[in-house]
């Protein structure tokens, strides 16, 4: 079970990051086509600019899902332009809870019943 643990923990935050790193490439939704960019010389000095450096270093285990998924998340949001996030221990913390309480009673939701094993709190902002 904690291997199932470890995998679902990597997953979740894997598939968090994703979802909060996600930037350019969707298309605005319409059904026109772009119009070619005319053919010339065109320079970029566009380059990411994050906190690199100035954060604290994660307390993530070296070489653990959590660890890979952390620094995968920073480097997606530096390449989107955004900075870098700092580790959370109490996110941490809400995160690996609810995650027992999912795998205790196979629901997957971001909300919680009370009285049902390793419940924690209705919505995530009573969990944090």
């Amino acid at each position: 079970m904690i291997d199932n643990k470890k995998f679902l923990l990597g997953c979740l935050a894997i598939s968090s990051a994703v979802v909060l790193s996600a930037c350019g490439g969707g298309g605005g939704g319409s059904a026109s086509p772009t119009p070619a960019t005319p053919p010339g010389p065109t320079t970029s000095t566009a380059t990411a600019q994050g906190n690199v450096g100035t954060l604290p270093s994660p307390e993530y285990a070296a070489g653990s899902n959590e660890l890979a998924a952390f620094q995968q998340l920073n480097q997606m949001r530096q390449e989107c332009g955004f900075p870098s996030l700092a580790d959370n221990s109490l996110l941490d913390k809400a995160t690996t809870n609810h995650l027992n309480y999912m795998i205790a009673n196979n629901s997957w939701s971001h909300y919680e019943t009370q009285g049902n094993p390793d419940f924690t709190g209705y919505a995530p902002s009573n969990r944090v």
